[in-house]
């Protein structure tokens, strides 16, 4: 197969849809490329393409979920929607989110330890780790690829900022590697990248479509992504960087 389009090749079994309006936000997520006819499947771009060995990184942003209220006027029922609040009450303890405004939920480098763990280890050794794990790394490339991180974050920040949706419990996703893609290569000496996009936001809604919601409830949602995304953005850059 042909690999284009960041690893996807546009084949006529894939139906390509148009873009909203919302071009800025549509930047900030992994490219879509429409749905399979004959499976339904939906074709999203391969953020690994072209990297070799590439490392991953799942960060979920925000404080906390759904309040119960909340989930009711997404359409739960009163006992399903407290017993969903309660278990996500606890994930958001367990995993430290109060405190920082996001979760590392999962990283290359901690495959020994388990989710519930990685999650009271200090964002900074998971960044240490994350970025400078590789043996042919630099120091001045490792910080050149978190700063290449924090400006991607920035852009997502000012792109959410505007935007009509809020997005509840979405993540981020890095995805590092050297890219050796052909056109890529450099003085015998693949460079290093880092790719940020948001995902994960299945529970994001349109500010004009918010049934028993209601305005406040989207603009708390609203704050609580764009305050992690924040607070991540302070925490990925080393001190001095």
């Amino acid at each position: 197969d042909v690999n284009i389009h960041n690893g996807l090749n546009p084949h006529k079994l894939i139906r390509h849809n148009d873009c909203d309006d919302h071009d800025d936000l549509r930047e900030q997520v992994p490219t879509y490329y429409g749905t399979q006819k004959e499976t339904g499947k939906i074709i999203l771009e391969n953020m690994a393409y072209g990297l070799e060995s590439p490392r991953f990184m799942h960060v979920k942003i925000g404080a906390r979920t759904v309040s119960q209220s909340e989930l009711m006027a997404a359409g739960e029922g009163a006992s399903d929607a407290w017993k969903k609040k309660q278990r996500l009450k606890l994930a958001d303890w367990v995993r430290n989110a109060q405190k920082r405004g996001f979760t590392i939920v999962a990283a290359t480098g901690f495959a020994d330890v388990g989710r519930n763990r990685i999650t009271w280890i200090q964002p900074e050794e998971i960044f240490r780790t994350y970025f400078g794990k590789a043996t042919d790394i630099t120091l001045s490339m490792q910080k050149a690829l978190r700063q290449s991180a924090s400006t991607q974050i920035e852009n997502i920040i000012q792109s959410v900022d505007w935007s009509s949706y809020a997005m509840v419990a979405a993540s981020v996703l890095f995805v590092t590697g050297k890219d050796t893609r052909p056109d890529r290569k450099r003085d015998a000496a693949y460079p290093w990248v880092c790719r940020v996009r948001v995902i994960d936001f299945a529970h994001s809604y349109y500010q004009n479509e918010l049934g028993g919601w209601g305005p406040e409830g989207f603009e708390k949602y609203s704050r609580n992504f764009i305050e992690g995304l924040q607070a991540l953005h302070a925490a990925i850059l080393p001190p001095g960087g």
